[in-house]
């Protein structure tokens, strides 16, 4: 097998993590989900877990990346071996592969939306007060060809450049478009807290209601972001951490990128909630608050198309530098696994996410189904991955580069918060088939 490529700097990983992790979860899914359950109660409980589960669990994906330095079938089989485990473990690599790939192709739909409303916030079409107009601009683009040309577009983007490497691909395009967005992100936190009344937002966002500590539905959902945003169990983390250089530490290489995913949907909230409620809006619109919501506060805002302009590229940037992670963890499984040539496996993946999104972009219901397998499935390969890499392949071994405070947590802890977060949400979906 051909020397392993890696990451050329230990700060361009932290950007290539930080890319796959910080995406539509921190700019998009992050408030939304803030704003329908309960504000600083929301924000409370998932900082709980980030700490408990996410940070551990991420450890453990990066861990089995970095000392196997191969994606997740070759991760897993290597694993095994080394431990004299059941060969069968490789199989939860391909399924993690395999998953991974078909589900991104409905979170590349959402991806292609960014793409397009960026191009109407340059056009200056949506800054309206109108909501019937806003309505109007959503159904004109999803479902339908104009989500498929935002799907077109967002896989182009990421096959050109996974097709490019691993280094001059995602290493360096993120070390530049990174700090680009959280410079963005700071520019819209200043226009925010300059509004009138900003406060109310601010007090939305950071004094937490106690009595909502007490709704099981919070709790959940809270635990399904902490999930949803580290990229846990599709795949991201174990192909990304077998890029890494043996001397890069996985603790301080996961407590840099914890850091940035956080203050990304911190740094989002602030721009956002502020400004929403300056204007007597209501935060709790949803998944649709990006696009139906937030134009109406840039129409209201003085300056408003600049910074409208600026939030959309951010969120554009975001979308597509997390969604090449999956392209990356599907080029690599060709690449290592069957021995293809990187530029003929990027675009056969590329092809082949553009065909299944096609459906997703085009009906409602094709969309909205995968959007249920993307609560359940990741959850549950992650479960039974945090369990192998726990309590098969043994991670105490590696003590020393992770610390021993996370390894309890990683074998304790993390499977219980996994497994809360796959039932509460299997039981919903089985709900909504009733």
């Amino acid at each position: 097998m051909s020397e392993r490529t890696t990451w050329k700097s230990k700060l361009g990983a932290v950007f290539a993590f930080m890319a796959a992790t910080i995406g539509l979860g921190s700019l998009w899914r992050f408030p939304y989900k803030v704003g329908v359950y309960g504000g600083a109660a929301f924000l409370l409980i998932y900082f709980l877990a980030y700490v408990l589960i996410g940070i551990p669990a991420y450890m453990g994906e990066t861990a089995l990346g970095k000392y196997t330095r191969r994606g997740p079938a070759g991760a897993f089989a290597l694993a095994a071996n080394e431990v004299k485990a059941n060969k069968n473990w490789r199989y939860l690599g391909d399924l993690t592969v395999i998953f991974g790939t078909i589900l991104n192709t409905q979170y590349l739909v959402v991806v292609g939306w960014t793409v397009i409303y960026f191009f109407l916030a340059l056009t200056g079409s949506i800054f309206t007060t109108d909501t019937a107009i806003l309505e109007s601009i959503w159904h004109d683009v999803f479902p339908g060809p104009i989500s498929a040309v935002g799907l077109g577009i967002a896989t182009f983007y990421c096959t050109y450049f996974i097709a490019k490497g691993v280094s001059k691909g995602i290493e360096k395009v993120n070390s530049i478009l990174m700090p680009l967005l959280f410079i963005i992100l700071v520019v819209g936190i200043i226009r925010a807290l300059t509004l009138p009344n900003a406060f109310l937002g601010i007090k939305f966002f950071f004094y937490p209601k106690l009595e909502m500590l007490n709704d099981p539905l919070i709790w959940l959902q809270a635990l399904g972001q902490v999930y949803f945003t580290t990229a846990l169990g599709i795949g991201f983390i174990i192909t990304y951490g077998s890029y890494m250089n043996r001397d890069q530490r996985i603790d301080q290489n996961t407590y840099m990128v914890s850091f940035g995913d956080n203050l990304a949907s911190i740094l989002a909230g602030l721009a956002i909630f502020p400004a929403v409620f300056s204007f007597g809006l209501k935060p709790d619109a949803g998944e649709r608050l990006a696009f139906i919501i937030l134009p109406q506060v840039f129409a209201k805002m003085p300056f408003g198309y600049i910074f409208g302009v600026l939030f959309f590229l951010s969120f554009a940037i975001a979308a597509l530098e997390c969604t090449k992670a999956a392209f990356e963890v599907a080029t690599a499984y060709l690449v290592d696994e069957y021995g293809f040539n990187r530029v003929k496996a990027a675009i056969f993946v590329g092809l082949f996410q553009f065909i299944i999104g096609l459906a997703s972009a085009v009906f409602y219901y094709v969309w909205y189904l995968f959007d249920w397998f993307w609560t359940i499935i990741p959850p549950f390969i992650g479960l039974v991955t945090s369990v192998f890499i726990g309590w098969v392949w043994r991670i105490e071994r590696i003590e020393e580069d992770i610390g021993k405070i996370w390894i309890i947590l990683l074998k304790y802890i993390v499977p219980i918060g996994i497994a809360t977060v796959f039932f509460g949400y299997l039981i919903q979906f089985i709900m909504f088939l009733e």
